[in-house]
């Protein structure tokens, strides 16, 4: 049984997506795959996309998982929550350059100034 022809978003990947469609028909979980479920799948996808998920990733797991929708994988963050935390660790660092730990301070008071550090960096981008 063959995939009807439909529009994809170019962000789509469409081959990903039309083998996720397939594997519904094979497995026998659809006997066809509606513009409809077509349209409402894609708009989940697009809202996981804008919070920043991988969508190929998602794709790749429910088909692998031969389910019959499109659910986040267990324990999968949005590429934007790594990105954020690249971010403060960075932001950390050029606040840290700016401002000197004296050698005399005690461990827990460095831990105590670099918690602080990761806190301003934060704020600074707008995260917390």
């Amino acid at each position: 049984m063959s995939i009807p022809k439909y529009t994809y978003p170019d962000w789509l990947n469409a081959e990903l997506f039309n083998e996720f469609l397939q594997m519904r028909i094979e497995a026998k979980q659809v006997k066809v795959n509606t513009q409809i479920s077509v349209k409402r799948l894609i708009n989940k996808l697009s809202r996981w996309r804008d919070m920043g998920y991988d969508v190929d990733y998602i794709i790749e797991y429910a088909t692998e998982k031969q389910w019959r929708g499109l659910y986040l994988p267990p324990g999968l963050e949005p590429k934007q929550t790594y990105e954020a935390k690249g971010e403060v660790a960075q932001m950390s660092k050029k606040l840290a350059k700016n401002m000197e730990i004296p050698p005399d301070k005690t461990s827990t008071e460095k831990q105590r100034y670099a918690q602080e550090q990761r806190l301003k960096a934060k704020q600074l981008l707008g995260l917390k």
